[in-house]
């Protein structure tokens, strides 16, 4: 499994909130032929996220333990470490923004 180094950057709540992951998949270029949607891992009941260009041509998968801090540990750990270095996008930016507006939201209310 190749966790993208950048996935820390993705809030946790994404695949469980709707509207955030709408707003998500909605920064994305489809006019440069990226393609994006979720869908359950086969076999599982577990929500994924699948990056396509060009269509039917997989780019990046991810769900739940590329996301979620501890579950990235845990299958880190469990895995031959290597780096593996991805373009960043515009539409992997806005989440970005999503992240820092959700650690503000949580420093300020402690």
């Amino acid at each position: 499994m190749i966790i993208d180094c950048n996935m820390h950057w993705l809030p946790p709540e994404l695949l469980t909130n709707d509207e955030l992951m709408e707003e998500y998949l909605n920064q994305v270029p489809r006019a440069y032929g990226d393609i994006a949607y979720t869908r359950m891992i086969p076999g599982t009941d577990i929500k994924e996220v699948v990056i396509e260009k060009p269509a039917g041509c997989i780019n990046l998968n991810f769900g739940p333990e590329t996301i979620d801090p501890e579950d990235r540990i845990k299958v880190m750990s469990e895995r031959t470490p290597g780096i593996y270095l991805r373009s960043v996008n515009r539409w992997f930016l806005f989440m970005v923004r999503k992240l820092k507006d959700s650690l503000e939201r949580s420093v300020n209310a402690a």
